[in-house]
């Protein structure tokens, strides 16, 4: 679910779009705000915590962590691999990359 709705607000502008930037973990503003996303901030990062302490930044980004993490449940569920791209980079504020019309 943390990996859906990361990706549900993302847009190119081309109406492509994928798992941006984990801004959600922000939840004074941007996505962290937003009622759709309750509880993830706060039950899905707490899982998610020791491996962040452990591997964040240095090996893996948070928001290439939420999609890792969303792809291995996935498969251990029985679903399909999924491919995947990283190298997402992680900003330092609660921007929004959230546009309705594109």
């Amino acid at each position: 679910r943390l990996a859906w709705h990361d990706a549900g607000v993302y847009s190119t502008g081309k109406l492509t779009g994928g798992c941006p930037n984990a801004v959600m973990r922000f939840t004074d503003a941007g996505e962290g705000t937003f009622g759709a996303n309750a509880g993830l901030p706060t039950v899905a990062l707490s899982l998610l915590e020791p491996i962040t302490k452990k591997y964040c930044p240095d090996m893996i980004s948070q928001a290439d962590l939420w999609v890792l993490a969303s792809n291995v449940a996935i498969k251990c569920m029985g679903g399909p691999d999924i491919p995947t791209r990283f190298g997402r980079a992680m900003p330092r504020a609660p921007v929004s990359l959230w546009n309705p019309k594109s």
